[in-house]
């Protein structure tokens, strides 16, 4: 095992920011289209730096998914999920070609 710390660069590798809780946020256009913001992050690891080079999952999650959570009393409580505040990602790692990361920054990464 190995104990890293990923950090959020721009699309040239600087550095941005430590804070890798990222949460996406839907933007429209007047057409209606989704306008997908890439985010890089970098880390060092197994002797390597790696950029991950990430764009939101929409179609991970149904519009219509919707948390159910239990109380100890047996109480339901349902919840939809907030489509337009996402942190699920997927993309590539630059320095590796056909590569394929997926990853939640929900709580971190």
């Amino acid at each position: 095992y190995e104990i890293v710390a990923p950090y959020e660069v721009d699309h040239q590798g600087r550095y941005v920011s430590h804070a890798v809780a990222h949460h996406h946020r839907r933007k429209r256009s007047t057409e209606g289209q989704d306008h997908d913001r890439t985010v890089h992050f970098r880390l060092r690891g197994l002797g390597q730096d790696f950029q991950l080079d990430l764009q939101p999952s929409r179609e991970l999650i149904a519009p219509s998914f919707t948390v159910q959570t239990l109380g100890r009393s047996g109480t339901k409580n349902l919840q939809p999920f907030p489509q337009d505040d996402l942190c699920f990602y997927h993309g590539v790692l630059r320095s590796e070609v056909n590569s394929s990361v997926a990853l939640s920054t929900c709580a971190g990464m």
